[in-house]
């Protein structure tokens, strides 16, 4: 009898140990080190002040980034239609410090992926509204602040708090019904 209730006793003990230890431990320490967004912002309008850019960017507070508004912050492309959340984009983009420093570089392959799932893919909210404002052809950089991208997180090339400048051409476009 004991037998019985042996094997599923060890089988229920193993298995709460090697769930236990599946979780996460409160070794490492959170990030409580980040910017405010008004931190933030103070950072990225000196730059654009001392950059001599500060017309050719908007701040819009609804995707929380800084806009290119004119040229060469913003080149509108050729046609009237924008990319809409379920369209196909393929795009080229760089992502740089304030300083200058690349930090990524690639091109999407045409047809891939829907707009609206590149937010699921770990981009920042800003880009995609950022494509939602150019045609085929035109390109926009968007400046977005620390407090709504990666914070105090660091990675590879990424320092902590980093204002981050995404510049993206579209490459191409198609409707879901395709």
């Amino acid at each position: 009898m004991k037998k019985k209730f042996l094997m599923p006793l060890i089988a229920v003990a193993a298995t709460v140990v090697t769930l236990a230890s599946c979780m996460k431990t409160n070794q490492s320490t959170a990030c409580t080190n980040g910017l405010t967004l008004t931190q933030d912002r103070a950072v990225i309008d000196a730059f654009l002040q001392t950059s001599g850019q500060a017309s050719q960017y908007q701040f819009d507070d609804q995707a929380g980034a800084y806009y290119g508004v004119s040229s060469p912050a913003l080149i509108p492309g050729a046609g009237a239609n924008t990319p809409s959340a379920d369209s196909f984009v393929a795009f080229h983009f760089e992502t740089h410090l304030l300083d200058g420093t690349l930090i990524d570089s690639a091109t999407t392959q045409s047809g891939s992926h829907k707009l609206s799932e590149y937010a699921a893919q770990g981009y920042p909210l800003g880009v995609y509204y950022a494509l939602t404002k150019i045609t085929n052809g035109g390109s926009i950089s968007i400046i977005i602040p620390s407090s709504n991208a990666y914070g105090c997180n660091t990675g590879t090339n990424l320092p902590a708090n980093s204002q981050l400048i995404y510049t993206f051409q579209l490459k191409g476009m198609a409707s879901s019904s395709f």
